[in-house]
């Protein structure tokens, strides 16, 4: 018996063609170098749509049934097997590609945008940059007024790319050539006064000037089509700015290099190891965020800032670069360190003006109140405090408790003794005396303590013997001393120490 029938085929609801990108630019043209990326040809994948019982059928291009015709072929190709072809010749434009698959009503339509490099765009905004900068067009730039040696504002140039279809896409500087041109066409303003090495030009394209004048810029992509010239004027000293705001004045934390960015205030504990940041606003809009070079520590615009310290005996800093330096603890109260812009103001203008700079310029001055409870880093070093960076005690009410303790540096050596007198203000603290002064524990040592008040009650002294002891300290100290205080009265107070004598049973 002989059985025939025919299949029937489902219903193609719909054909597309799928493309990474439907812009191509035409071969060889500039558009396909490395930072514009475009482009000349690419492969296309066609996908059939049966419904939602059958599904998508994915890559379908290879098949014989599937047929590609397009709008321009001078314009682009596509083979049977969906590669997409720009033309070389030079012709941009928009096209359309038409699919259909044979024994199907459902086609498909693509366009397709040809295009060529049509200019490289240049423009400069203020450096460093800040929130808005880069909305900001910079066509001049300025000498700061106090900077020594004389420095002026600087622009960070950023070049993009414009295509015949009139997109615009930005380039990274690694693609760019910028440098100083000889004439300016197309602008108004005067000849250029200034060549090549009046300005410095950053591998990230930040511009310096070293004099005033007029300056040509040009940037070049990769070598094969050059911007329009870019006027950059370089104003004399009659239209310097200045600062006319600070921003908070902070410490930063550089202990353990330049990559931590946190910024703080309140309590130092290591020596050396921190330096004041701060921003600036200047006269024209523009900002500094970092005064002073997160990377490097060094002040952005050097002789403008001046820093000072109230008291160089407790916290030093250096007048120029903001470094502090802790050199004894503070009370309470700190030290307030602060930072001035422009310190010799009128001798600084009396000079200017000469050269037809008129200002109401004032020195800006930003503070900060720092205190200081240095960890004992040094050996045989004793510190007074908690061992978390407060440099006081929480605020105590009369009559309330509070435990002091004491941490030794012994710098890896066992202590086997101490001999110390701790001085407070008797008026203000009464010493307790109590059993939980030791708090070495008995596995850490025996501990055989003696203690004594004067008689004016001003004076604690502490003798112990440690009997096979195993008390070690690094430079944050080991704790092994705890002293009680009652507040008598309200007011603010100091408690001191003296290390009379630390032994040690380390061999030799």
């Amino acid at each position: 018996v002989l059985l025939s029938f025919s299949v029937v085929p489902p219903p193609l609801e719909q054909i597309t063609l799928r493309m990474s990108t439907t812009i191509l630019a035409v071969g060889g043209d500039p558009a396909t170098l490395a930072g514009a990326d475009i482009p000349s040809q690419l492969h296309a994948s066609v996908d059939l749509y049966y419904g939602p019982q059958v599904g998508t059928i994915q890559n379908m291009q290879n098949d014989p049934r599937v047929t590609f015709t397009v709008s321009d072929s001078d314009l682009f190709t596509i083979t049977s097997s969906g590669l997409v072809v720009a033309n070389s010749n030079g012709k941009s434009g928009k096209g359309f590609i038409f699919i259909t698959f044979q024994g199907q009503n459902a086609t498909s339509k693509t366009y397709v945008d040809i295009i060529t490099l049509d200019t490289v765009l240049l423009s400069a905004s203020p450096e460093p940059e800040y929130g808005s900068s880069r909305s900001r067009i910079v066509t001049e730039l300025a000498p700061i007024l106090c900077s020594n040696p004389q420095q002026y504002q600087r622009a960070k140039f950023f070049a993009s790319l414009r295509f015949s279809n009139g997109d615009i896409k930005a380039i990274a500087p690694q693609y760019i050539s910028l440098s100083v041109g000889t004439n300016l066409t197309g602008t108004q303003l005067p000849v250029p006064t200034l060549s090549q090495d009046s300005v410095s030009i950053s591998e990230n394209n930040v511009v310096t000037p070293h004099k005033p004048g007029v300056v040509s810029l040009v940037a070049t992509f990769q070598d094969v089509m050059r911007s329009r010239d870019y006027p950059l004027k370089i104003q004399d000293m009659h239209a310097a700015v200045y600062f006319t705001k600070l921003g908070r004045l902070a410490l930063r934390d550089i202990s353990q290099g330049r990559s931590d960015r946190v910024l703080y205030t309140g309590t130092i504990t290591q020596a050396g190891t921190s330096e004041l940041v701060l921003s600036g606003f200047m006269s024209d809009g523009t900002m500094y965020p970092n005064l002073i070079d997160l990377n490097t520590g060094k002040p952005a615009i050097p002789g403008v800032l001046t820093f000072l310290s109230e008291n160089s005996d407790l916290i030093v800093v250096d007048n120029a670069s903001g470094i502090v330096t802790q050199a004894n603890n503070t009370d309470m109260n700190g030290v307030v360190l602060t930072v001035n812009t422009c310190y010799n103001i009128q001798e600084t203008l009396q000079n200017y003006s000469a050269l037809g700079f008129n200002s109401t310029a004032l020195p800006m001055s930003a503070g900060v109140t720092v205190t200081a409870n240095l960890e004992p880093i040094l050996e045989g070093d004793i510190d007074i405090g908690a061992q978390n960076s407060e440099v006081s005690v929480s605020p105590l009410a009369v009559g309330e408790e509070v435990d002091l303790k004491l941490r030794v540096n012994t710098n890896g050596r066992v202590l086997s003794a101490y001999h110390i007198a701790v001085q407070f203000d008797p008026t203000m603290l009464k010493f307790v005396l109590n059993n939980n002064i030791n708090v070495i524990p008995s596995t850490a040592g025996v501990v055989d303590l003696k203690v004594s008040v004067s008689t004016t009650g001003e004076e604690v002294v502490l003798a112990a013997v440690i009997q096979k002891s195993r008390i070690k300290g690094g430079k944050t100290g080991v704790e092994f001393v705890s002293l009680k205080f009652v507040a008598l009265r309200p007011g603010n107070t100091i408690v001191t120490g003296v290390s009379i004598e630390l032994l040690d049973n380390t061999p030799g």
